[in-house]
């Protein structure tokens, strides 16, 4: 049995967007925003939406109704858009049903929409009749979480100095706390924007590759440097362009290698340090710009925070993040 969503039996109807491909979601430009002719906001007025593993399923035995947007392919892309979505989306979650949904004006549409395989496994006990990706826990309160402990262990550069000293390993490991703790929102961000069936690796590298997120790299002021050693391959190493390519390789190289015996505080902190400043400031605009919902709850948590849209470079010590 292939692993990829098979086609919906009818391609001529529009398709039914509950989740991650609605226009306002970070996934939408990069699968179907191309072949899209038009959209328009609907409703499901049966079923429901419960989440698995952070993602919306439709579940039919719902009652509340679902709120999504009717996407209509351009005349001649119907089978170049749905087969970009059976390609995107995972087809150990979903399986295609017809039904009809009413958009805005009152117009009853026929459509196609995925609905759970197996609704009632896996999931939270609430029902909901929306989603969307800004409302993450680790995109609102998760990525403050980082910049409060960034504000504790690396607003100084880190010491240069050999020695076994207990407040370093103390500050370090807080660095590590905090920069896992990013990498975890960096993978679910990658799991929104590129597709929850890839291989958690290899959607990270191709967010890395992303036009968009490069682009926030470099307004990060990341600057471009010499090839880093990778630690687990010594004759692979990492560099960061002046485009913003590499970025990803080298700061995955970073999270990596941290847990290996043998790391040293006073020099493996610099570069610690500087990869969570320049990560955390890159997925901070990037989120700005792909998923800008999430600065309401930004601005409540830090509102001293979005004089510098809550970037860690411009409050902590240059030194050591350009080396």
């Amino acid at each position: 049995m292939p692993d990829i969503l098979e086609l919906p039996p009818r391609l001529d109807l529009p398709l039914f967007a509950y989740g991650l491909l609605q226009p306002d979601q970070p996934a939408y430009g990069g699968v179907v925003a191309p072949l899209v002719a038009d959209t328009a906001p609907a409703r499901l007025p049966d079923g429901g939406l419960r989440y698995r593993d952070g993602l919306p399923i439709l579940d039919p035995e719902g009652t509340a109704g679902v709120a999504g947007t009717v996407l209509r392919f351009a005349h001649g892309q119907e089978r170049a858009a749905y087969d970009a979505v059976c390609g995107f989306e995972p087809r150990h979650h979903y399986r295609w049903h017809i039904t009809d949904a009413r958009v805005d004006e009152g117009e009853s549409v026929r459509v196609n929409v995925l609905q759970g395989r197996h609704p009632e496994r896996g999931v939270a006990d609430e029902w909901f009749t929306s989603w969307s990706a800004d409302a993450d826990p680790l995109f609102r309160f998760g990525l403050h979480a980082v910049r409060r402990a960034a504000l504790d262990h690396a607003t100084a550069a880190f010491p240069s100095l050999p020695g076994d000293n207990p407040a370093l390993w103390e500050r370090f490991y807080g660095l590590q706390s905090a920069y896992l703790l990013l990498w975890a929102a960096v993978e679910r961000y990658a799991a929104v924007a590129c597709s929850p069936g890839d291989e958690p690796l290899a959607r990270v590298y191709r967010l890395g590759d992303d036009a968009s997120f490069k682009e926030s790299v470099v307004a990060a002021g990341v600057a471009p440097r010499p090839k880093t050693a990778d630690a687990r391959d010594p004759g692979r190493s990492r560099r960061i362009r002046e485009d913003g390519s590499g970025a990803m390789y080298a700061w995955e190289s970073v999270r990596a290698t941290l847990g290996h015996p043998g790391r040293t505080a006073f020099v493996d902190g610099t570069l610690l340090r500087r990869s969570l400043v320049e990560l955390h400031d890159t997925l901070r605009l990037l989120l700005l710009t792909r998923l800008p919902g999430v600065a309401d709850t930004w601005r409540d948590l830090d509102p001293d925070g979005a004089a510098h849209q809550w970037l860690l470079r411009p409050v902590v010590s240059a030194d050591g993040l350009s080396q």
